[in-house]
Formats: C-alpha cells, sequence, structure tokens
C-alpha cells in the first residue's frame, strides 16, 4: 500500500529519468492519483501520462490562492 495522491506543481517532467519514476508508480499504484498544477498541466498531462486518463487530475493555472482552493475541493 501506498500513498494516494501526488501533487506536482510547477513541473514539467522534461527529466526522462525523474519522468520514468512518476510513470513507474503510477503503474504499480492503481491507487495513485496525480494531480498536475502547472499553466500546461492538460499539455503535460496528455505527452506525458495519457495511459492513466482518469487518474490524472489537470489544474492548469499557476499555483496560487485560487488554484489551492481548486486542490481543496478535490
Amino acid at each position: 500500500m501506498g500513498c494516494k495522491e501526488c501533487y506536482v506543481v510547477g513541473y514539467s517532467f522534461r527529466d526522462e529519468d525523474i519522468l520514468g519514476l512518476f510513470q513507474d508508480a503510477m503503474m504499480m499504484n492503481r491507487q495513485l492519483y496525480l494531480i498536475l498544477i502547472d499553466p500546461m498541466a492538460e499539455t503535460i498531462a496528455q505527452e506525458k501520462f495519457s495511459e492513466y486518463g482518469e487518474r490524472v487530475y489537470r489544474i492548469s493555472e499557476a499555483f496560487t490562492e485560487e488554484a489551492t482552493r481548486k486542490i481543496l475541493k478535490l
């Protein structure tokens, strides 16, 4: 049993080794949800995590007070 949520703020996963760690974690822990907070969250999700569909939440804005409110509603 591992964590169920992982929040990633402002990271685009350009480093393939780090991307691989996140993809492996998503594959090994089917209860894990990834929450991306970044102005390009939709693009990042489509390009890097498309196979995980509903398990990747996208908050496509900068990390602000408003973004924090959206996180708290999840």
